[in-house]
């Protein structure tokens, strides 16, 4: 058979994964026969191919083969009708069918661990590429890509027998419908579930509130101007769910999809807002993922400047426009594409997509983690059965890495693509994260203040969460000791502290900042005012607070204040007196040094003589033991 001829076949069936296109096929056999009525059969077998008779087509070769069993081009022609039909485990046969003519074929080995990786016979797929490999010769394209597609099914091996997923269920009527459903995402507390349908050909963002512990309510469309007659589509919703990151595909766009922001008033969420030059560009950007805090979003995009194809870039908030935005190096982007990030609440734990890395499809799901250095480590495949052979892209993963959810169109459910959640096996897990929800109110009416609010871990010195607001929803990773203050003009002062552990996993925190106004008597605790058990001396942690102390002193700087030191009844009293008195000239020195007068600041300590609490209880004595601040003059 002329090989242009067959060249011919495949590209008008569209077969373009197939090798059998390649013109170095026969370099080692003619593939055409001598008996002519077997040509006769392929020929007219040719014929029905290209009409799309496939079933008719193989009947023919299968003919043509019975009058030659050498007849190589009927078998190649065989097995795309098979394909074409999806019938690839026959497709398969057909080539080992060939080999078991001539084991010295050596290009069908490619084809045949081709095939077998397309329909996840990794293993099979591993042996064949590698005798292809075994032989020698000069195939230097052909041996290139199946050097490539050996590492795949080594790796695809490897994964299907360690990351097996559990526990995959789709999440029922009250958010998959009959249309498709994809790009799922949540409020950190699991309380708002949005995601995106497709209606009628153009897609918008439904919301199902949780009704119980397990269930949902029917989903409904996003109040407000968000959904639009053009398309919105891969959402991302801060810890708050004060805002929703999402992609825009339009008129007025920089490029041909941008990423835009609307924010939730008076619960209406507000038009798209473009995020700007620093994150758009004439090129494609799409999946944004905001962290935590809202400070860092993480996206796709197109732009030059990358590894190829689409790559995954970083930018920050600087508290009035997002940066320039960096790509994330290439531990995560490759020369195909990765999509679809999703950045879990702790912040160092990165979901994504990715047609690069070794997998088990196209697009397959991966996790990488960012370490102590600022670097990214080698994304760990999720595993069967999230990934497959097909697209798997938009995973959400929830506060506890507990559950993950994805959109998949497998079979038996409601119609297109639908969610399903899946269990998050331990290595694939993020940290462990709790919360702190809370508000801001004026201690004398309630009404609600906006105010400065400030998160920073003390043992660090890293500011964890800064922002003007009036209700926050703030992540905490579990083992860090964090002091939460607040500022807000014209009130004292205020401050926590929330030391989360394993056993606060399931117990956010919930605080209302009761803000007192400036006035003589006001009395606040000085929270996050550290000393060793019976020391003076001041923790380095302290600093965090007490430097806020002296920006309020600075700003009123007529105020006089009184620092006074309380401790339990563990100690006699003479020397809860010292150590507590100890304890506030520690604060007025520390005070004094950062440019405050001596003169506004009077010392007391009053030992255990004004306790708070009952001294029968670790958790009593640790109340009592504080450090605070008294207004005595304005």
């Amino acid at each position: 058979m002329n090989r242009n001829k067959l060249k011919h076949i495949f590209l008008l069936a569209a077969c373009a994964c197939m090798a059998l296109m390649n013109n170095n096929l026969f370099a080692q056999h003619d593939g055409d026969t001598k008996n002519k009525k077997s040509k006769a059969l392929f020929d007219e077998g040719y014929v029905q191919y290209t009409r799309g008779e496939f079933q008719k087509t193989i009947e023919l070769c299968n003919k043509a083969i019975r009058g030659d069993l050498y007849y190589f081009d009927a078998y190649e022609l065989k097995a795309a009708a098979l394909e074409e039909l999806q019938r690839n485990a026959e497709a398969v046969h057909t080539y080992l069918d060939v080999l078991k003519l001539d084991s010295s074929y050596r290009q069908v080995y490619y084809y045949l661990g081709s095939l077998e990786y397309r329909t996840a016979l990794y293993e099979d797929a591993a042996k064949h590429l590698r005798k292809f490999l075994w032989f020698e010769g000069d195939f230097r394209k052909l041996r290139a890509k199946a050097e490539a597609l050996l590492a795949n099914a080594e790796a695809a091996a490897t994964i299907m027998k360690e990351n097996q997923i559990t526990g995959l269920q789709n999440m029922g009527s009250s958010v998959n419908s009959s249309l498709n459903e994809y790009w799922p995402g949540m409020t950190i507390d699991g309380r708002l579930f949005v995601f995106t349908r497709r209606v009628d050909m153009q897609e918008d963002f439904y919301v199902a509130e949780k009704s119980g512990d397990t269930t949902w309510k029917k989903a409904r469309p996003m109040s407000g101007a968000i959904n639009t007659p053009d398309n919105e589509g891969t959402v991302s919703i801060p810890a708050d769910g004060s805002k929703v990151y999402h992609t825009y595909c339009g008129p007025g766009t920089i490029g041909s999809c941008d990423l835009v922001v609307s924010e939730l008033n008076g619960g209406q969420w507000s038009p798209r807002e473009n995020l700007g030059p620093g994150i758009n560009t004439p090129f494609w950007e799409s999946g944004p993922a905001i962290s935590a805090d809202g400070r860092t979003l993480v996206f796709s995009s197109a732009r030059p400047g990358g590894y190829g194809g689409k790559d995954l870039w970083m930018s920050t908030w600087t508290g009035t426009e997002w940066t320039p935005a960096l790509n994330l190096g290439s531990a995560i982007n490759t020369a195909k594409d990765e999509e679809a990030p999703f950045l879990h609440y702790d912040g160092v734990t990165l979901y994504f997509a990715s047609t690069g890395h070794p997998g088990l499809g196209n697009h397959d799901l991966f996790m990488s983690r960012l370490d102590d250095q600022g670097h990214w480590g080698k994304p760990v495949n999720l595993g069967s059965p999230v990934n497959t052979q097909e697209d798997e892209m938009g995973l959400y993963v929830d506060r506890l890495g507990q559950l993950g959810y994805f959109a998949s169109d497998r079979p038996n459910g409601f119609g297109g693509l639908d969610i399903y959640s899946f269990q998050i096996p331990g290595k694939l897990k993020p940290v462990k994260t709790n919360y702190v929800k809370g508000y801001l109110v004026d201690d004398a009416n309630g009404s609600k203040i906006k105010g400065s609010v400030e998160i920073t871990d003390v043992t660090t010195s890293k500011l964890v969460f800064a922002d003007q607001c009036s209700d926050f929803i703030i992540p905490l990773k579990l083992g860090g000791n964090y002091a939460f203050s607040v500022r807000a003009n014209g009130y004292v002062y205020f401050s926590q502290n929330f030391m989360p552990d394993s056993g606060s996993i399931d117990k956010p925190y919930e605080i209302t900042a009761r803000l007192k106004k400036y006035k003589t008597g006001e009395v606040t605790v000085l929270r996050n005012t550290f000393f060793d058990s019976d020391k003076t001396a001041l923790k380095p942690e302290s600093k965090t607070e007490l430097d806020k102390v002296a920006e309020m002193l600075n700003e009123q700087n007529t105020m006089r204040i009184e620092i006074s030191g309380h401790t339990d009844n563990t100690g006699k009293p003479d020397y809860n007196l010292r150590l507590s008195q100890g304890r506030a000239e520690s604060v007025k020195a520390y005070l004094i040094s950062k440019g405050i007068s001596a003169g506004r600041i009077e010392t007391r300590g009053y030992g255990d003589t004004k306790p708070v609490a009952g001294n029968d209880t670790a958790e009593g004595k640790a109340l009592n033991r504080r450090t605070e601040m008294k207004i005595i003059g304005l």
